[in-house]
């Protein structure tokens, strides 16, 4: 398969998400003010992470990475799709730190108050992956318009299926 993005940019990327994560992690106060009890000194801290299910392998190395740099912590997390976390958040479950794969779902726990100042902490973006041989010569996003051409997208109810379609949408290539 070919992929249009470049494998430095993604692992540089995957330096800066497990800094930022750390540090969101080392900073925490709980969204919805029943979180764990942590230290800004460094001590033990248990965590409670509710994160987008996309965010699966990332968020547990960088928990692990959490635990070890303070030996007697536990990070838990629970991973499931934006929408399903933000509920159960609203309807009291204790989260010390929301990560949403949508401004849209952040906006729900915000909206009742359980959110503190959320800020993005990673962005990513769509890529194009074709066969590796390339049979149609698609070689950018202007190509994805073309007569015939088979496109598969994630479905329009999660977060990257709606940013496909709205980016489509702008080039003209859904109808």
């Amino acid at each position: 398969m070919s992929v249009f993005r470049r494998e430095r940019n993604r692992v540089r990327s995957g330096v800066r998400v497990a800094a930022g994560v750390v540090l969101l992690l080392s900073a925490c106060g709980g969204v919805n003010g029943e979180g764990t009890e942590s230290s800004a000194s460094g001590g033990q801290a248990d965590l409670v992470v509710y994160a987008a299910s996309s965010l699966t392998e990332g968020f547990g190395r960088i928990g692990k990475v959490y635990e070890d740099g303070h030996p007697g912590s536990t990070v838990r997390f629970s991973f499931e799709s934006s929408s399903t976390l933000a509920s159960q958040i609203v309807e009291g479950a204790p989260a010390d730190v929301f990560a949403s794969a949508d401004e849209a779902q952040m906006g729900v726990v915000e909206d009742e108050g359980l959110a503190q100042d959320p800020a993005p902490f990673v962005t990513n973006r769509l890529v194009v992956i074709t066969p590796e041989d390339n049979p149609r010569g698609v070689e950018g996003a202007e190509d994805l318009a073309e007569e015939g051409l088979k496109l598969v997208l994630a479905g329009p109810e999660v977060p990257v299926g709606g940013y496909a379609r709205e980016m489509f949408g702008r080039l003209g290539v859904l109808g």
